[in-house]
Formats: structure tokens, sequence, C-alpha cells
């Protein structure tokens, strides 16, 4: 996740745009890891990431800070994901899977 929460929201959709589940409101914190349980059936979607700030998850500040960051899986498959060397996407980042 990102140290700055507050900025942070998210959507993921289905092939025709529906929101299916959604996040925000989150702690400005360091290392704040955030974990989602979703129901999927076989399809495309698409995760959409937001940052109100347009830094996207980067900016972290302080000794042992680093940049926030992603990943949306199958069991061990990595379906998308943004590393924190990817974390200053600006205002939002939309990934297909």
């Amino acid at each position: 996740m990102d140290c700055w929460g507050s900025e942070t929201s998210w959507e993921l959709l289905d092939s025709t745009n529906t929101v299916l589940y959604s996040g925000s409101g989150y702690a400005d914190a360091n290392e704040l890891l955030i974990q989602e349980t979703f129901c999927l059936s076989a399809g495309c979607y698409a995760f959409k990431i937001m940052d109100e700030f347009g830094d996207g998850m980067s900016g972290c500040t302080g000794q042992n800070a680093i940049n926030g960051s992603y990943s949306i899986s199958n069991d061990s498959v990595v379906l998308c994901q943004i590393l924190p060397e990817q974390a200053n996407f600006g205002t939002s980042n939309t990934q297909t899977f």
C-alpha cells in the first residue's frame, strides 16, 4: 500500500466497467499492509488505483520509508502489480487481467 493511504482509493471492475469492489479511507503509515479477498468468476477484469495528490504511491518520507506497491494474485500467480519503483503513476493507473 501507500504510506499516504488517505490519498489512495481503488476499484475492481468487470468487463462492462461495473465496479465490483472498491476501497478508500486508509491510514497514513509506512509499511501498512492491506489485504482483500475477492471471489471472481472466470473473465476479464480491471483494477484501477487512484491517488488524490497525484504522486501515485510514491513520495514517502522518513528513514525507513519505501514507495507503495500492490499485487493481485490467484494463489501464487500474480495477475497484476505495481512495484515500489513503479509507484509514481500520477493520479491513476489501470491494469487488466
